[in-house]
């Protein structure tokens, strides 16, 4: 008896005709059967349409070591819409070598349809084995890297290429940009060389790999890498560790093979190994020097001038040198400093997204209230072991109404349920925020009138455990950079005053200090918990 089932492939049905044994038919024929079924999907081609997919996947193949009649199956068209991208890829490829194919920028332009920038260009030619960028921000640097490890994977065989930086959020902008660039990539190449995307790891046919991961140790160890990128090195922990011990031997075996390690940041301390590799008179003569400042972005028209003189207005100077001019600037009159901030930095750690469930911790609160000039801030501290974590900071919208600054915080408080201490800023609003809260079963809240007086007592006690070790952070640049820019001032009594310039905020900061006051002592007595 014979019978008749329809094969779906791709959108169409193609009809064949089984016997009742399928599974020998399935282990026999089915390599055989699906050919015949690409053939069938497959558009007729022209003697000369053949012979220029032929060509093109010569190159293609050439290009990424892989074995050329595997690259004119991968390739050949299916659609007319195929065929045109084939040809066109071919009048872009067919008059030059694969040598000048295999040039970075060439590379860039013709297979990835980016066209990288004069000193872009310098650093994905460049060939050193250790190499240190200082760009300024929005100069490109995440997508010069995102291009950089696609070229070298792809024409690389068998070679890997790692991407950290400190937390899982930096993380995926790498990786996101690295999507970017692939689906804007020629549609042919990305077939011929592309295998499987992944959020963490994209995996090529020529056996290479890019993976991106957060900076941890026990993440990291164990890797063998042929390129590695640490994107914001100065903002890591145990930086020396990391380099010295985990980085620098992942390329051992790979050092025959072209292997190269990069390193960028916005400057930040000197008390890092990015320092180290930037300015150390002994140790910076082994490192590719790349620093670029703003005039170079501008003059290549990546940046406007007005932006620019914009931010010189809106951004304290030290700020500006830092992230516009990319150097390392002397935080004196900054009261937590660079290096202070780096040591609480805690890359394994992640904020809680609102949804989640939390049970069984032992938390603590700050809330800071602003309207139309400041922002409402949440910050949410979990004592474990005489560590604190910070765990959640949302800040509001200007003019936020302060019921719904409330109700988040209610919501907050159902769900995570041990909250001990909650302190709420209110200096402007007075002792009406603290009654509504307790009115909605809050009862733990203590309200904090923000004098000058208090506010060193709130920031002498947040500088304290910081100075202790006992402050986790996560990497989050908006928050360590309204913790550096906050200055003080030695008063004639003795006590100290604090500011920020004009047009800058420094409310994330005051919600963790509270937060912070929240938990000196254990408190648990009066509040109700939901179980």
């Amino acid at each position: 008896m014979r019978f008749s089932v329809g094969f779906l492939m791709k959108n169409k049905i193609f009809p064949c005709t089984l016997t009742p044994n399928l599974t020998l038919i399935y282990r026999k024929n089915i390599s055989s059967l699906w050919r015949r079924l690409e053939r069938l999907e497959a558009i007729e081609l022209e003697s000369s349409e053949k012979s220029l997919v032929y060509q093109s996947a010569k190159m293609l193949a050439d290009i990424s070591s892989l074995p050329r009649n595997i690259m004119y199956k991968r390739i050949i068209p299916k659609t007319e819409e195929e065929l045109i991208a084939i040809k066109d890829l071919y009048n872009k490829i067919h008059n030059k070598s694969i040598q000048e194919l295999l040039n970075p920028t060439n590379f860039c332009q013709i297979f990835l349809n980016w066209k990288p920038l004069s000193y872009q260009i310098t650093l994905l030619n460049d060939k050193s084995r250790q190499i240190v960028v200082r760009w300024p921000r929005q100069s490109g640097k995440t997508t010069t890297f995102a291009a950089k490890s696609l070229h070298f994977c792809i024409t690389k065989p068998n070679s890997q290429a790692l991407i950290t930086s400190p937390g899982l959020r930096q993380s995926m902008i790498v990786s996101d940009k690295i999507d970017e660039i692939i689906n804007k990539m020629d549609s042919v190449a990305r077939r011929a060389w592309i295998k499987k995307i992944q959020r963490q790891t994209i995996t090529f046919h020529n056996g290479s790999r890019v993976k991106v991961l957060p900076y941890a140790l026990h993440r990291l160890r164990g890797e063998t890498c042929d390129l590695i990128f640490v994107d914001e090195a100065s903002f890591i922990r145990d930086d020396e560790i990391l380099f010295d011990n985990i980085l620098k031997p992942m390329l051992a075996t790979r050092w025959n093979r072209d292997a190269q390690i990069i390193t960028s940041s916005t400057p930040w301390g000197k008390n890092t190994m990015f320092y180290r590799f930037c300015k150390d008179p002994q140790i910076s003569k082994d490192w590719s020097q790349h620093h670029v400042t703003w005039r170079v972005c501008v003059q290549e028209g990546l940046i406007p001038l007005e932006f620019i003189e914009m931010q010189k207005r809106s951004i304290s100077m030290e700020r500006f040198q830092r992230e516009y001019e990319a150097e390392f600037v002397e935080d004196s009159d900054s009261y937590f400093s660079q290096d202070l901030i780096a040591k609480c930095l805690d890359s394994e750690l992640e904020y809680w997204n609102f949804d989640y469930l939390i049970s069984g911790k032992e938390l603590y609160a700050g809330i800071d209230l602003g309207k139309k000039r400041d922002y409402s801030v949440i910050a949410v501290l979990e004592k474990d072991n005489g560590l604190l974590k910070l765990t959640h900071l949302k800040r509001f919208e200007l003019e936020t109404p302060y019921a719904s600054v409330i109700g988040y915080m209610k919501i907050l408080f159902e769900k995570w349920r041990t909250f001990y201490k909650i302190c709420v800023d209110q200096s402007g609003v007075g002792e009406y925020i603290v009654e509504d809260m307790r009115n909605v079963g809050m009862m733990n809240v203590e309200g904090v009138v923000l004098t000058m007086q208090k506010k060193e007592e709130l920031l002498s006690y947040l500088k304290q455990i910081m100075l202790e070790s006992k402050l986790k952070l996560p990497y989050d640049q908006d928050l360590i950079i309204e913790m550096n820019i906050e200055k003080y001032e030695i008063m004639k009594d003795g006590h100290i005053k604090f500011s920020h310039i004009e047009q800058s905020h420094d409310d994330r900061l005051w919600a963790l200090a509270l937060a912070a006051y929240a938990s000196r002592g254990k408190e648990y007595s009066g509040m109700i918990a939901i179980i």
